[in-house]
């Protein structure tokens, strides 16, 4: 059983998957697992030969494995088909729960294979005697499987001790090889948790708060990315804000080797939200800048919205925080005055992109955060952190894509896919259509959309305007799954409530400066007002006590933002 996952094309994920479960159909001794895997194969080398672009062949995978993991029976057969998914919605940056699925089907695996004694196993399954005695092996294989997939997952202390554990059984075994390889997993995991734990100073007179930082997200060890370079210090000196020496930058430790993104944060403190709050006051009333008395409800909702925000990502609930960075977001578009609450907004955003291994947005979050600091000339302060943050995540985003040449920023694909994607939304809006017909379209911009998405993101890293053309196909996404849930269709591919949250987020971050910018960022706060009064999107807001207060609160602030 092989313990690292391919780092080639979904492709090959399927035909490695058809290999494994042909060993697990040969240790168990079944042979319908052994024409499913045959079955598998064959269907996945099909769709290596089919020429199919790198969406529609991603879709195709998942499909093939969700079909399969149906007929799944045996708990490390349908483990290994979590693991697959897993990958396959990582390489389109869609968070899942897909490796803690498979840690459980390895842990009901193990019962089977820790019995060394009996020859027969749960439910009737057995081992074919010249398999017998590799029943310590394959036990040891397993806890090493779930060990790996903690440590994807971002759970370094629980990746730890399995990989203890898989390195004690290989070793009584007589496995060295792979006792070494397991204790070289518990070593990274360990550094990784060391890492990422917060250092706790004891202030003079009063406790200080302990800090819990965000889970670190790791991907396969192997893979090697190097923290970005040191920004050179600006000054010996540490500024000077309302009479009191603001600290330089926090520097938390950079773990060479490991790939987790806030490994290479140098600094993970939120800026300080209280201090930009009295700056943008003071700023606001030196400069006559007032609030117009219709705005002030959505200013107070936003600046709370933000607070709450940025106090899931300090909790590591980060699917949650996206929730209300979504809402929070969409408030602040247009209010003047605003900037370095706005850049807290951003800078947090950045730090829970980071923590769902989504770099190409965590970078451009940490870039609204700069530009917006950078238009406050009083405000400098803000300046090192978010600077050392933007090239922090800038150098994983050179790391993760590789160089364009200018020439290729309209790629003709590319620009045919999105300039289609946005013409069948705006058939939809236009209201002639049949009911029927107007589904089927709906559903085409939005296979469309991910088609344009996965050919321009990663021009989007560097070339100038390809941005903005990825925050337009999020925007295709986000609001074709509106208007959809809106009509009461049902897609053959349904688009699951958070994407849709995630979508028009992404959208109004992604989209760089500029006049074409603003009216995305105008638009794509008024579709998420319109999404949050659905029923489907205002569920995934009700998760908890905090959420459901948040999405009221929005809900109260976005009239103008829902007739917009």
């Amino acid at each position: 059983m092989s313990t690292v996952p391919p780092t080639d094309g979904p492709g090959s994920r399927i035909l490695s998957l058809a290999r494994r479960l042909d060993e697990i159909a040969g240790v168990r001794d079944l042979e319908p697992l052994r024409v499913e895997a045959e079955l598998l194969q064959r269907s996945a080398e099909q769709l290596e030969s089919s020429g199919l672009a790198l969406e529609p062949l991603l879709r195709r995978c998942m499909r093939l494995v969700s079909d399969l993991l149906d007929k799944m029976e045996v708990p490390e057969a349908e483990a290994e088909c979590w693991v697959v998914l897993a990958d396959l919605h990582d390489q389109c940056q869609e968070p899942t729960d897909f490796r803690r699925r498979a840690v459980s089907c390895f842990n009901a695996a193990v019962p089977f294979y820790a019995d060394h004694r009996s020859g027969s196993g749960r439910g009737g399954w057995r081992l074919t005697g010249r398999r017998r005695d590799e029943r310590p092996r394959w036990h040891a294989e397993l806890v090493l499987r779930a060990a790996f997939q903690l440590q994807y997952d971002g759970q370094p202390d629980k990746a730890c001790l399995y990989a203890e554990r898989a390195s004690s059984l290989f070793t009584k075994a007589g496995y060295r090889d792979e006792a070494e390889e397991s204790q070289r997993l518990a070593e990274l995991a360990r550094g990784t948790s060391v890492a990422s734990a917060p250092a706790v100073v004891p202030a003079p007179t009063e406790p200080a708060p302990v800090r819990t930082e965000p889970p670190v997200r790791t991907r396969p060890p192997q893979v090697r990315t190097e923290p970005a370079p040191a920004v050179p210090t600006r000054a010996t000196a540490s500024p000077v804000h309302d009479g009191q020496t603001v600290p330089p930058p926090h520097r938390s430790p950079v773990t060479r080797g490991s790939t987790g993104l806030l490994d290479v944060i140098r600094d993970l403190r939120p800026l300080p939200f209280e201090a930009a709050e009295r700056d943008d006051d003071a700023r606001r009333s030196r400069d006559g800048v007032l609030t117009p008395a219709g705005d002030r409800t959505r200013f107070e909702a936003a600046r709370d919205l933000t607070q709450t925000a940025l106090a899931q990502t300090q909790a590591t609930r980060h699917e949650d925080a996206l929730v209300v960075y979504a809402m929070a977001q969409s408030l602040w578009s247009g209010l003047p005055g605003s900037e370095l609450l706005r850049a807290a907004c951003s800078y947090g955003l950045s730090t829970t992109y980071s923590a769902l291994n989504l770099p190409l947005e965590g970078a451009a979050a940490a870039r609204t955060a700069l530009t917006l600091v950078d238009a406050v000339p009083a405000a400098r302060y803000y300046h090192d952190m978010c600077s050392v943050r933007v090239e922090d995540l800038y150098g994983i985003v050179a790391d993760r894509y590789p160089v364009q040449e200018p020439a290729e920023a309209g790629a003709a694909p590319a620009e045919m896919l999105l300039e289609l994607a946005e013409y069948t939304l705006r058939l939809t809006q236009a209201g002639d259509l049949g009911a029927g017909l107007e589904r089927d379209v709906l559903e085409s911009a939005i296979t469309t959309a991910r088609g344009a998405r996965f050919e321009l993101q990663p021009a989007a890293s560097a070339l100038p305007g390809a941005r903005t053309r990825l925050a337009r196909c999020d925007f295709v996404l986000g609001a074709c799954t509106v208007l959809a849930v809106g009509y009461g269709y049902t897609l053959r591919h349904p688009v699951e409530a958070d994407e849709a949250w995630a979508s028009l987020l992404r959208a109004g971050i992604l989209a760089e400066d500029g006049p074409d910018a603003e009216d995305l960022r105008t638009r794509c706060a008024a579709m998420t007002a319109l999404m949050a009064r659905l029923t489907p999107f205002a569920d995934v807001a009700r998760r908890s006590d905090l959420l459901r207060e948040s999405l009221d609160r929005f809900l109260a602030a976005s009239q103008d933002l829902a007739k917009a």
